[in-house]
């Protein structure tokens, strides 16, 4: 599951997951968000990308503001994809790095926007790999091939 806290890391068109989904052949491609569910599908919509996800969770609709491990493990239900076969990007250490952490699932850190400046404070903070543009998740997904 490839998830990304939408305009995090200034995604403005539908190429960059098209490009996931068919170059990279990742079979299951699914957004967990932590914004209002009103909010997150009006981005969705505007940027032309509700068609290129198999799954979105929001975790509002699971009962919570928040990113919990219940939103990530809703949406890999969906997906039908194990943690630890799931790569998750977000750019929030506190509320979503080390909530993908929790649920065992490998974690990839955009440092863009308010949150680039931060670092972990906690062991659960720390992603795995961090980078600085969307266009580097392919380098790491071709070098898993």
């Amino acid at each position: 599951m490839l998830q990304n806290r939408l305009f995090c890391g200034g995604l403005d068109s539908s190429g960059r997951f098209h490009a996931i989904r068919s170059d990279f052949y990742c079979s299951e491609v699914g957004v967990a968000s932590k914004d209002p569910a009103a909010k997150q599908w009006q981005k969705l919509i505007q940027l032309g990308l509700e068609h290129i996800f198999h799954a979105v969770t929001i975790s509002e609709e699971t009962g919570s503001e928040k990113m919990t491990t219940v939103t990530l493990q809703r949406t890999l239900e969906k997906l039908g994809v194990k943690p630890e076969k799931a790569v998750f990007v977000g750019c929030d250490l506190a509320q979503e790095i080390a909530v993908a952490n929790t649920v065992k699932m490998t974690t990839v850190r955009m440092k863009t926007g308010a949150h680039r400046a931060v670092g972990p404070r906690a062991s659960e903070e720390k992603p795995a790999l961090e980078i600085s543009k969307l266009s580097e998740l392919f380098d790491i997904l071709r070098s898993s091939d």
